[in-house]
């Protein structure tokens, strides 16, 4: 398979909840992003395509009575009106876009957007009235994502939200994903490792796993990994 589950995770900014990881085929875990995507400047390519499979059980991923959501880099053209994401009881799929412009015309579009920025405040108005906010998580080590947002969920898990959410953007010399760095790029590099060639196995997998957790939890799902369908190989 080329997920892994944790039905309790470690991360402090996570703090506690169940998160998946995907990946690609071992060595290339950036398998399942977007061949655009610029925060990968690996050797390794990403994919093209959406699997639509995969991103159909993912948008049903949610637990019963539960909350889940995700980000992806695919544009949300390719996938907005395709699969019930951001819908009531559904997983929320935010739109991470590549430049203010992206975000807005996203945002506009009634999309849920984040963006990376290298200094964000915790507020801004920007242009034509709309608001972005950043990640408290960031700026309050009190807060992660199983305490966000207090009795209406964390920011990211509300699709009809009316702001923007900022994180911010780290500068590494070489490849500036986050995921590729630190303790999140052991376990993106592990779950490539136990992959197989079954691809076609994630979404029952998948959706199994789901089944498996307590009533009313929270699932934060790609910790690192996209909707894609994989592709592998190097770049030219």
């Amino acid at each position: 398979m080329g997920l892994k589950f944790n039905s309790r995770s470690r991360n402090a900014k996570v703090g506690g909840i169940a998160t998946t990881t995907r990946s690609g085929n071992y060595p290339n875990v950036f398998g399942t992003c977007p061949d655009d995507c610029p925060l990968n400047q690996s050797e390794f390519k990403g994919t093209p395509e959406i699997d639509k499979d995969y991103a159909l059980a993912l948008s049903n991923a949610v637990p019963y009575n539960g909350i889940s959501w995700t980000y992806t880099h695919f544009n949300w053209s390719q996938w907005f009106k395709d699969f019930n994401f951001n819908k009531s009881s559904k997983t929320v799929l935010n739109f991470s876009a590549k430049s203010w412009t992206e975000a807005l015309d996203s945002f506009q579009n009634k999309i849920p957007t984040v963006f990376n920025i290298v200094n964000p405040s915790k507020w801004v108005k920007i242009k034509r009235k709309i608001v972005a906010v950043w990640c408290p998580a960031e700026y309050n080590e009190k807060i992660n994502c199983s305490n966000c947002g207090g009795r209406k969920g964390p920011l990211c898990a509300r699709p009809n939200r009316s702001f923007i959410i900022l994180f911010k953007q780290k500068k590494w010399k070489k490849i500036p994903c986050y995921a590729y760095n630190g303790m999140v790029r052991s376990q993106w590099i592990k779950t490539a490792k136990e992959a197989t060639h079954c691809r076609d196995k994630d979404s029952k997998l998948l959706l199994g796993w789901i089944k498996s957790l307590p009533i009313g939890s929270m699932v934060r799902h790609h910790i690192a990994g996209d909707i894609g369908k994989i592709q592998g190989g190097k770049k030219k």
